[in-house]
């Protein structure tokens, strides 16, 4: 679902842009993003249906969550922005 979202984005952009070099390079970008979203989501996915969340979580499971927080964060960021060029 989310690799939808982030292709219409791209498509809201190509339709709105003037520059198709410019246009093609948000698409890749948008394209990446989700990319490294499904990715980090793909990892901790079969973690989270084995942990024990009453036992303290292994460090490589923290570590998962924080990667996925930093790219969720600067994902958001970069789309508000995409979004703010395209308004």
């Amino acid at each position: 679902m989310k690799n939808i979202a982030i292709a219409f984005m791209a498509l809201v952009w190509a339709s709105s842009c003037s520059s198709a070099g410019s246009t093609d390079a948000i698409a890749l970008e948008l394209i990446e993003m989700a990319a490294n979203d499904q990715d980090i989501r793909s990892r901790i996915s079969p973690l989270l249906a084995s942990t024990d969340f009453a036992q303290p979580t292994t460090v490589g499971f923290q570590a998962l969550v924080t990667e996925q927080n930093e790219i969720d964060t600067r994902n958001a960021q970069r789309l508000m922005e995409i979004v703010e060029e395209i308004v």
